[in-house]
């Protein structure tokens, strides 16, 4: 047991950054929602067009994973580079300014300052692969699955949890303080949490390589996908699910609330529902399917979760 203790609690900064950083996949989507597709367009004034909202609303969707696409790789290079732990700080630093930017762009009715802070959030959100490395660093062989399943089981929570804070904490019905600005400074402050926790309570092993870093290597990895004759059915198979899964995901939310009039708080809880029982469904199944997964149910729960959260 103490043991176990000592694990956790060196790994708990990492743990945290993990699941901060995937909140930020689903929290706005109640609110972009709401602002843009629902009833509630005071942040775009009276002279904007529901086409002009509606295209708003698809680009506040898009300019998270476009940051991503160049975030999270040239994050990872740069860890290797120069350590874990400066990168680690750079994202939640990065994640409490992002989200508290769009927090202030709502309060003061600026869709640039929104929409920037929606870029900065996902160019920011690269802790995943960092903490990755820097858990399988610091794990002893004997705890090393265990220390990835947690981080998993670390994403999963944020995943699920994201578009939760972001209806519930938005929706005055409950509070009549919350608005669409809470769930944003709340998300500031955890960020800024795992900062500190990273600051003074996370460890760096990794050796600073110095090696260059390869500026164009997010695009060169995309385009070798597609160049490369054994990988690239495989990669236009995933790219038209991402596709597909994106275009559900966004039309769904307004759907809701478009046909059914659902709160912003019933907008947030529908998808997370929706992963937890897709979860129930495949750590269930996993049982049947031999190999090293079907003797560990726990931890095809925390990966099915990751996977169906989304759904």
């Amino acid at each position: 047991m103490a043991s176990l203790f000592k694990n956790l609690k060196t790994i708990a900064p990492c743990l945290l950054a993990i699941t901060v950083d995937s909140l930020g996949f689903g929290l706005v989507y109640p609110i972009l929602t709401m602002m843009f597709g629902g009833a509630h367009r005071t942040l775009l004034g009276p002279g904007v067009s529901a086409a002009q909202a509606d295209f708003l609303f698809g680009l506040g969707y898009m300019l998270y994973p476009a940051g991503m696409f160049f975030g999270a790789s040239m994050l990872g290079d740069l860890s290797d580079r120069f350590g874990r732990k400066p990168m680690l700080l750079i994202c939640m630093g990065g994640l409490s300014l992002a989200t508290a930017m769009m927090a202030a762009g709502i309060e003061l009715r600026s869709v640039a300052l929104l929409l920037f802070g929606r870029f900065l959030s996902g160019l920011m959100a690269g802790s995943q692969p960092i903490a990755q490395a820097a858990v399988s660093d610091l794990s002893p062989e004997s705890q090393r699955a265990l220390n990835m399943s947690l981080l998993t089981l670390a994403l999963s929570v944020g995943i699920v949890l994201g578009p939760v804070m972001g209806g519930v904490l938005s929706e005055r019905i409950i509070e009549p303080w919350f608005d669409f600005a809470t769930p944003l400074w709340t998300a500031a402050a955890l960020a800024a949490i795992s900062f500190l926790w990273i600051l003074l309570g996370f460890r760096d092993t990794a050796q600073a390589s110095g090696e260059p870093i390869d500026w164009l290597r997010p695009i060169r990895i995309f385009t070798q996908a597609f160049a490369t004759p054994s990988v690239r059915s495989l990669a236009i198979v995933h790219l038209l699910f991402q596709l597909g899964f994106s275009i559900y995901y966004a039309m769904i939310s307004v759907l809701l609330i478009r046909q059914w009039h659902y709160a912003s708080a019933e907008v947030g809880l529908s998808p997370a529902s929706w992963g937890w029982a897709s979860s129930l469904h495949w750590s269930w199944s996993c049982r049947w399917r031999p190999g090293d997964w079907a003797t560990r149910p726990w931890r095809c729960w925390a990966f099915s979760s990751t996977a169906r959260a989304w759904r």
